[in-house]
């Protein structure tokens, strides 16, 4: 029994020392790093159908290769320092003020990777099925990617 009391104590004891550290971490990422966690779980699950059509487009064609791996680490890598730039230039203050000058710009950015992972999932299965994607869609989104904008058929009469 006090082997277990021990075990116990010693526990809460690594956890009260460790609470206040991640708090103070978390605390700094939120900040500085990156704070809109909601987007990035969209941004995961969107990467994440992405390589899987990817590994079963190349798997039905037979070229499946251990490089692609590599490039799903650099696009990690890539969209994370994206997204803290992006955070910075959002975030930054001067004399504690935020300064505004930037406020839109995550908006932006953030709907430009959706849209760069959208376009690869649509080529994903427009490779595997050219019938499934159509393809005024694909066009739409290369729009956007390509000017940033995006326009209706409303907006075009």
């Amino acid at each position: 029994m006090a082997g277990l009391y021990l075990y116990t104590m010693n526990k809460l004891g690594i956890i009260l020392f460790v609470s206040p550290c991640l708090a103070a971490i978390l605390t700094f990422v939120n900040k500085y790093i990156f704070n809109d966690w909601e987007y990035a779980i969209f941004l995961v699950i969107a990467i994440a159908i992405d390589t899987l059509l990817g590994f079963y487009k190349h798997f039905k064609r037979g070229t499946v290769s251990s490089s692609a791996w590599g490039k799903i680490l650099s696009k990690i890598i890539s969209y994370g320092s994206i997204l803290t730039i992006i955070h910075i230039l959002s975030h930054f203050t001067v004399d504690c003020e935020q300064v505004k000058i930037f406020a839109w710009i995550e908006t932006i950015a953030y709907s430009a990777l959706m849209v760069k992972e959208g376009i690869s999932i649509l080529e994903n299965v427009g490779t595997i099925n050219e019938k499934w994607v159509p393809t005024w869609l694909l066009k739409k989104l290369k729009e956007f990617d390509e000017t940033g904008k995006f326009t209706t058929d409303e907006n075009n009469s």
